[in-house]
């Protein structure tokens, strides 16, 4: 059927008028855009801000997010397209993109990231693209797919065509997409010419077992977490492959558990490593204390050690813990002149039903504000998390003798001197006797938190006197804790009848023996506090702070108010 031909035309006109107002539509758009504030950044600003989207290499980068800044304005445009930075990480689990990002990166160096996917047959243009630039790649991360057999060989042969050729390549990550898999892969055996800077190496989830590999050699950076236990290398194999990488700044093995090798000794000299800042440690006691009279640690290096005793208490025929040694090589480097000194100081000690003594310590060269571990988001100048199924003590009767006898272990640990803060958690009851001789280790402490279990053995501690004082007042020596003037009971209220009139009497006689507390921070008492008790407080102590009571052993607040 033939149309009416001025229809057409006025279809037409119609037509023409509204390409025209779109037109004028875009062009006033982007004139708006070009006056907004955001558009008139100076361009050294915008790569700026650009180049912090470009550090972020915390997860594999989605390439439509960093298209965007290129469609905000003409201006923003330009500069983004002027900035290869932006253009370097690449995952090339997007094809698609893969050859603007090429373009764009220009001669950038190039961070490379590939997932499981890259199993699948129609990735391998896409990997042959990436291959032509690895002359420019300087880091690559690879995530596998620990339960498909097909796609580790895949991924296997492609980290060997990865690392065939990688001049300038100085950090490679080779993870698994599931943390509770671990991939059974071997590492491709390559010289080291074909990866001469390589410097970073982290596997995690990665049954590593080739510590003679090349590829350890000059590493500054080595991070391996999570292999299985028949993969596991020896305190031998460890310790020679650390003899070849005397550059080492930055040591994490703190999920793999070394084993020790008999009773064989190490026939190499102490290992060097003088340029370590940070080292992380997880194993056996008997393993960590061989390794740690084995090598030379910078004094001043971040310290994270972490022993599980996973022997249990039937198994004979294996070598108990020998925790004499394990402290001693401890104390070798703990107590250097050159360690920093430690102002902050947080403890933990417990026991359990089984007999499972667990120690925490960790040590910090800056003081807080706040009497709460917690809120503490730096990292530690040392720290030890201890764990023993059984601990040979002897003179030690149950097991709150053997936790009392580690308890004075880790804190010898400490420079005591520059000490001035103590945040101590406990469950499980430290003697007062124990408390005294550890306790004078500290003279210059300042604040105290302290939780439930052992506030009145420490209360007790606080009143201590020599065997001399009843017969000469005069020569009963000085206080314990000297300088000590906050303390704060954190957790549940003070027991009436016992901790609260044995505090009382604590502050009475520190105040009588010229050693006042200044600040006093208590849980608000769940039964009503007479106005006698705390007058007596207050007139004891300069700041009284009674916090509002948090219900812990809710069972126990019927029973404190009918005692009263």
């Amino acid at each position: 059927m033939v149309q009416n031909q001025p229809l057409q035309d006025a279809i037409r006109v119609i037509d023409e008028e509204i390409l025209k107002l779109n037109e004028s539509t875009r062009r006033l758009r982007s004139e708006r855009n070009d006056i907004v504030p955001i558009s008139q950044l100076p361009p050294e600003l915008l790569e700026r801000i650009f180049q912090f989207v470009a550090d972020d290499e915390s997860r594999e980068p989605k390439p439509l997010e960093r298209i965007n800044f290129s469609h905000v304005s003409h201006h923003w445009r330009d500069v983004a397209l002027g900035t290869p930075t932006l253009w370097r990480i690449i995952s090339l689990g997007f094809p698609d993109c893969l050859p603007d990002m090429l373009q764009r990166s220009k001669m950038a160096d190039l961070i490379l990231y590939a997932g499981p996917s890259l199993k699948s047959p129609k990735y391998t243009q896409t990997i042959q693209l990436a291959l032509s630039h690895m002359e420019r790649v300087c880091e690559i991360n690879i995530c596998l797919s620990p339960n498909r057999s097909e796609a580790l060989d895949r991924m296997n042969e492609l980290i060997g065509h990865f690392l065939k050729s990688a001049p300038r390549l100085r950090a490679l990550s080779i993870t698994s997409s599931n943390s509770s898999l671990i991939c059974d892969m071997p590492l491709p055996s390559l010289p080291p010419s074909s990866t001469p800077c390589l410097r970073k190496l982290v596997l995690i989830c990665h049954d590593f077992s080739d510590w003679d590999s090349k590829i350890l050699t000059g590493l500054t950076y080595l991070k391996v977490h999570n292999i299985s236990g028949r993969h596991s290398p020896s305190t031998h194999q460890v310790l020679d492959a650390l003899r070849r990488l005397p550059a080492l700044s930055y040591l994490d093995l703190s999920y793999v558990s070394v084993t020790l090798v008999g009773n064989t000794a190490y026939r190499g000299d102490p290992v060097n490593l003088a340029e370590l800042k940070d080292l992380r440690l997880a194993g056996q006691p008997n393993d960590i204390s061989f390794i740690l009279a084995h090598v030379v640690i910078n004094p001043s290096a971040l310290i994270e050690i972490n022993c599980v005793d996973r022997i249990g208490s039937r198994d004979r025929h294996v070598a108990r813990p020998n925790v004499s040694r394990f402290f001693s090589s401890l104390s070798l480097f703990r107590n250097a002149s050159e360690v920093p000194r430690p102002v902050y100081l947080n403890l933990e000690t417990s026991y359990d039903k089984d007999g499972r003594i667990r120690l925490k310590l960790a040590t910090y060269t800056t003081e807080t504000s706040n009497l709460n571990s917690s809120t503490r988001s730096d990292r530690p100048q040392f720290s030890l998390n201890l764990c023993l199924n059984d601990v040979d003590v002897a003179r030690a009767v149950d097991k709150a003798d053997k936790l009392g006898h580690m308890f004075q272990r880790v804190v010898s640990l400490v420079q005591h001197a520059s000490l001035r803060t103590l945040i101590w958690s406990s469950n499980g009851v430290i003697a007062s006797d124990i408390m005294v001789d550890a306790f004078g280790c500290l003279p210059n402490i300042e604040r105290i938190s302290l939780s439930v279990d052992n506030r009145l053995p420490f209360i007790n501690a606080l009143m201590h006197k020599s065997s001399e004082y009843n017969s000469s007042p005069a020569a009963c020596g000085p206080v314990i804790l000297p300088r000590l003037h906050t303390l704060a009971f954190e957790g549940e209220a003070l027991y009436p009848g016992t901790e609260d009139r044995a505090l009382q009497s604590c502050l009475v006689e520190r105040r009588e023996r010229k050693a006042p507390l200044q600040k006093l921070i208590i849980p608000k008492p769940c039964w009503i506090m007479s106005n006698e008790d705390e007058a007596l407080l207050r007139e004891v102590v300069v700041n009284l702070e009674i916090k509002p009571f948090s219900a812990g052993r809710l069972s126990n607040v019927q029973t404190w108010k009918s005692a009263r």
